[in-house]
């Protein structure tokens, strides 16, 4: 009993240490998911009309703060944008025009997805949240629950992820979101 006593607590320990030492997996993508995608860039699809269709683009604002994927058509036309992507181990890493990087995807904040800049609040590397099933962006493996929706305080839509229509203070009118696709387009 004296040996267990002392042994027990070694094995419990040893057990610990192990289940807290895997990996998760980069996101929550299925085996027929791709991780990592190079050069591409994103077009939203209305899922009621596949002739509806949207080309993405993140506004580069002047500050440092966090931006978020927006339809290129709703951005005011003097914001600079970066269209161009690259997925690596399951986190999207967007280029302004000039081919520099922008900026790496964020976690998702009700819904949003956000994109913070390389010198903005220090971020170096992206969430790896994200991955490629059959040519479409998914979300921890969910290519099914996108929209658009018109932010509160401007005419832009910006694609948010699981939408609803109460949107309350979410920042987006939930009346005006319509369901997407988002098309993963090679860039090459």
């Amino acid at each position: 009993m004296f040996i267990f006593a002392l042994v027990a607590p070694f094995f419990a320990t040893l057990s610990l240490a192990s289940h807290v030492g895997r990996q998760q997996p980069a996101s929550a993508c299925p085996s027929n998911g791709v991780l990592n995608t190079g050069n591409f860039t994103l077009h939203a699809v209305a899922k009621s009309n596949a002739s509806v269709q949207k080309s993405l683009a993140i506004p580069i604002p002047g500050v440092p703060v966090p931006s978020y994927l927006a339809s290129h058509e709703t951005i005011n036309s003097t914001t600079s944008v970066a269209m161009k992507f690259t997925l690596i181990d399951g986190g999207i890493t967007a280029y302004s025009q000039d081919g520099s990087v922008f900026g790496f995807s964020g976690p998702l904040v009700s819904g949003w997805l956000q994109f913070f800049p390389l010198h903005g609040d220090g971020a170096t590397s992206p969430t790896k949240v994200y991955c490629e099933l059959s040519n479409e962006l998914a979300v921890n493996g969910d290519s099914d629950h996108f929209s658009l929706c018109q932010q509160s305080t401007s005419k832009e839509y910006f694609v948010i992820h699981d939408a609803q229509s109460s949107s309350g203070d979410a920042g987006y009118i939930g009346t005006t979101c319509f369901g997407v696709t988002i098309n993963v387009v090679s860039a090459n």
